[in-house]
């Protein structure tokens, strides 16, 4: 017999919670990166919620990564996630460090690069998406800070 859910429906937990879901791998997964890329390069990197918004001069004085334009499509037991990883370097005049992170981030989240889906309660692996498009589009910059956006799109069949 079905029990309901917190969201009132019949659905399982983990199916009322599936955007969620996706939205906090992906977070854990840049999380992780960003990890690898301070480990590799010595840079130290902070996580930004881009989404938030907020005002340039009160921004750490430090590099910054962080998801921005997250999207979700389900079509037909097909989930299309499209979303921005935007890498902002601190007065990296010769971008040099930028380019090194790039490259890291383009090993985490290059063409065919896999992302762990996580259950919500425990962190455990049990699914994942793959990268079907990576791109690194034009830098915007001002005074302190440049701007690298790489914009991705992750693909899975529906199943769980």
């Amino acid at each position: 017999r079905s029990q309901r859910s917190l969201c009132g429906c019949t659905c399982s937990r983990s199916v009322c919670r599936m955007i969620s879901r996706i939205y906090a791998s992906l977070m854990r997964h840049v999380s992780d990166c960003k990890g690898a890329m301070t480990t590799k390069t010595g840079i130290p990197i902070e996580y930004h919620a881009w989404e938030s918004r907020g005002e340039e001069d009160k921004l750490p004085a430090k590099t910054l990564i962080g998801i921005d334009g997250f999207n979700f499509v389900e079509n037909g037991g097909l989930w299309v996630v499209r979303m921005s990883i935007v890498l902002s370097s601190y007065q990296d005049i010769n971008l040099m460090r930028e380019f090194e992170l790039l490259d890291i981030l383009h090993k985490w989240f290059g063409e065919g690069a896999k992302v762990p889906l996580r259950d919500m309660d425990t962190g455990e692996e049990n699914n994942e998406l793959v990268v079907g498009e990576f791109e690194i589009t034009p830098m915007m910059q001002s005074m302190l800070r440049n701007y690298r956006v790489v914009s991705l799109e992750l693909l899975r069949t529906s199943g769980d």
